[in-house]
């Protein structure tokens, strides 16, 4: 595929990249999925708010109340996702809890996935495609692997996208009921799949952590692991997040009788401005104009880098 203008917005399509938890009830054998995609079940509730620092779903469906949130360290491409699960109900549940990571079709040369027990994750694998030969050399320091760890041991897992989701498809995949099949990809299109087999008691909440990224080798999987998986780097991220996005607030801000204008202006401008200007993100050929407004818009939020 030859390099293409880059995109503000990429369309969504069926197997798009997203990250998912499927939930099946052992008993009722009913499923959906986290946030909304792939089942698309409506659920009784849902809401999604957007916190300074971090991201986060809520739903309640089948007496199940569900938080899973993101959160972005300020200096490191790597992600770090919360799965909160509570019955709501006065009994115990029997619960299939599969969080789904799509890696996507990595490269025509090489690509695959296997699970690393020492690192309690899921490692996918591939050679950046080349057709010439110096290419092959400027290759060599690309982080071409992705990695999902979680907190907890898995009871099972798949690394074979299409096998997970057989005849079912992204809806409701074969290995959702019979169970993960602990499959190798070779030369196959990777997914990095958990699957938690678990009992809630009455009205008990249950937390898991996750970390998602790229990865040069297994050494720095397991640097990325130690620093940032679990509860208390989850909350310490979400403090330098918080502060890294409070240094942006701006010098401006307004009150009008338009509630929705003081957001835009108040909230959602500054933090675009700072996000532009710190990152110096449109600044390739076509975009000269948009950079130089964005220095310009630092002014008014972090006037030194201006």
């Amino acid at each position: 595929e030859g390099k293409t203008f880059m995109l503000p917005e990429t369309a969504h399509y069926a197997h798009h990249p997203g990250r998912f938890v499927y939930v099946r009830d052992l008993v009722s054998q009913r499923h959906f999925s986290v946030p909304h995609e792939p089942v698309r079940r409506a659920p009784k509730t849902f809401a999604f708010t957007q916190h300074p620092e971090r991201l986060e779903w809520s739903v309640e469906q089948d007496d199940l109340d569900i938080r899973w949130s993101l959160v972005l360290p300020v200096d490191e491409a790597v992600e770090l996702w919360r799965l909160e699960i509570r019955n709501r109900m006065d009994i115990e549940r029997a619960l299939r809890i599969v969080p789904y990571f799509p890696v996507g079709y990595m490269s025509w040369m090489n690509q695959g996935a296997r699970f690393d027990a020492d690192l309690n994750a899921v490692i996918a694998s591939s050679v950046t495609a080349y057709q010439k030969i110096d290419d092959y050399f400027k290759n060599q320091h690309l982080k071409d692997k992705t990695f999902l760890t979680c907190d907890r041991l898995p009871d099972a897992f798949e690394t074979r996208r299409e096998d997970f989701e057989g005849e079912g498809g992204l809806s409701d995949p074969d290995m959702l009921r019979a169970g993960l099949k602990g499959g190798e990809a070779l030369y196959e299109t990777p997914a990095a799949v958990l699957q938690f087999d678990q009992t809630l008691e009455a009205n008990e909440t249950q937390v898991w952590h996750f970390v998602f990224g790229p990865a040069f080798d297994e050494a720095e999987v397991a640097r990325l692991k130690a620093a940032y998986l679990g509860a208390e780097a989850f909350e310490r991220v979400c403090g330098e997040a918080r502060a890294y996005v409070e240094q942006g607030r701006g010098v401006l801000a307004i009150e009008t009788p338009d509630s929705h204008f003081d957001a835009f202006m108040n909230r959602w401008l500054a933090r675009q401005v700072y996000y532009h200007g710190d990152t110096n993100r449109l600044t390739t050929d076509p975009q000269t104009r948009n950079y130089l407004q964005d220095a310009l818009g630092m002014v008014f939020v972090r006037p030194q880098s201006a």
